[in-house]
């Protein structure tokens, strides 16, 4: 056997234990691994796309390093939109009440395609939470409760002009939330699917609200 075949044996079965020795390649993208941050705000750079606007009801925007949602009419809903569209995702971000009655609630927005579509995830400060929708500009409709218009109640929301910690989990058909660590409702519902993540604050027959929102971090499931 001449030199070159030697050489080119020899090449061939190192090619072939090199190959084998290289450690195999993820199954999954990274980009869209499990608990994979994807995005999060803390709100002290202004530019980062958050609807701020000022109306007769009241005014969302950035506000010393925190997102303010304030309202100054009772019985009124309003939303703010972060413009990132996403389908299925973990939302966490701490919530302040910083003036208003308990009675006024406040909380997160998920998979919403405009102002009159979306799922809202909300608490207030005398302890009651609950999971609902707006479609066609009809709701808020409350999901898993005993009534549309109703809210329960959980011992892990602290009350008055606190700081909750929230989690909200918009996956496939489940709308999961949790407070302050602790899951207290899932829900199944099929009407909306990918759209803005937001927060969400409503007055009843309160006429004040000034919520706060600030770390938030959006995950993949």
């Amino acid at each position: 056997m001449n030199k070159i075949m030697k050489a080119i044996i020899v090449t061939f079965f190192l090619t072939i234990v090199i190959s084998a020795c290289k450690p195999a390649r993820p199954t999954q993208d990274p980009k869209v691994l499990s608990g994979k941050v994807i995005y999060q705000d803390d709100f002290s750079d202004p530019g980062t796309g958050w609807e701020t606007m000022t109306t007769q009801q009241g005014r969302v925007g950035y506000n010393n390093g925190t997102y303010r949602m304030t309202l100054k009419v009772p019985s009124y809903l309003s939303i703010a939109k972060a413009n990132k569209v996403f389908n299925d995702t973990i939302i966490d971000v701490d919530v302040t009440k910083a003036a208003g009655t308990d009675k006024c609630s406040f909380g997160v927005v998920c998979r919403a395609t405009d102002d009159r579509n979306f799922y809202i995830f909300l608490i207030n400060s005398a302890g009651y939470y609950g999971i609902g929708k707006v479609v066609d500009g009809n709701g808020p409709v409350m999901l898993g409760t005993d009534g549309p218009n109703m809210l329960k109640t959980s011992d892990t929301i602290k009350k008055g002009n606190v700081t909750n910690h929230l989690r909200v989990d918009c996956i496939n058909n489940t709308l999961a939330l949790y407070i302050n660590g602790e899951k207290v409702s899932s829900v199944q519902d099929t009407e909306l699917g990918n759209g803005n993540i937001g927060f969400v604050t409503r007055t009843e027959t309160d006429s004040v609200a000034d919520i706060r929102f600030d770390n938030l971090v959006v995950k993949n499931p």
